[in-house]
């Protein structure tokens, strides 16, 4: 008589996301779906050292931003982003999963052990801030505050949508946070200091992604 016991086997469902939008903007925390993030999955030892005998596994990220592992025996086992997309920033967290004997998991975990809400991994993008100094045309050492600049970018029908607004402190100085990579920005006046006209002169710039990474 031959005995064959069918061993539960578990499985982990990640989702991958991106941030989209300007630090200083209204909806700073508002993200995007990542397709093309390759994760890796690899079994580990209650030390958290990798089980050599345990082959890893690398999944994708679908068009949804899901990754799926499946078919995995009870265990613990580390995941790692190993590609990312576009100008994402790669992560370097590790995650962790325990798939229990009956085949199900308490979800995703940090390093510290805290649950990863809804399994998903936020990436970021490179970013900067704009500062700018608003001195008198006349007399460049004479600072202006109290200058209200808008921070625009185009829509799909190629018009200037704002995305933020600062206003020149005490000493003149305004600074828009976080601006990304590849978006033409344009700059202009909203609201001059006292005794002053607006600038019509408006200001357009662009950030660029270096070899390393980092906006140039």
């Amino acid at each position: 008589v031959l005995l064959v016991e069918d061993w539960p086997m578990g499985s982990l469902k990640l989702v991958k996301t991106g941030l989209v939008n300007e630090t200083c903007s209204d909806n700073p925390s508002e993200t995007k779906v990542l397709s093309g993030v390759e994760f890796t999955l690899k079994k580990v030892k209650a030390d958290l050292s990798v089980d050599t005998s345990f082959r890893a596994i690398t999944v994708v990220t679908d068009s949804n931003g899901e990754a799926d592992f499946t078919q995995l025996p009870t265990g613990t086992y580390e995941i790692t982003e190993t590609g990312t997309v576009d100008n994402y920033i790669l992560k370097s967290d590790k995650y962790y999963v325990t798939i229990n004997a009956d085949g199900t998991n308490n979800g995703l975990k940090d390093a510290d052990g805290n649950n990863v809400s809804g399994n998903t991994i936020v990436n970021d993008l490179p970013r900067t801030d704009i500062e700018i100094l608003k001195v008198n045309l006349d007399d460049n050492n004479e600072k202006l505050p109290g200058s209200t600049y808008g921070l625009f970018e185009k829509d799909a029908e190629d018009n200037l949508k704002k995305i933020a607004e600062s206003t020149t402190d005490s000493e003149g100085v305004l600074r828009f946070e976080g601006v990304i990579p590849d978006k033409e920005y344009t700059i202009k006046e909203l609201v001059a200091p006292n005794g002053y006209y607006v600038s019509e002169n408006p200001i357009t710039i662009t950030y660029e992604v270096d070899r390393t990474g980092k906006l140039v």
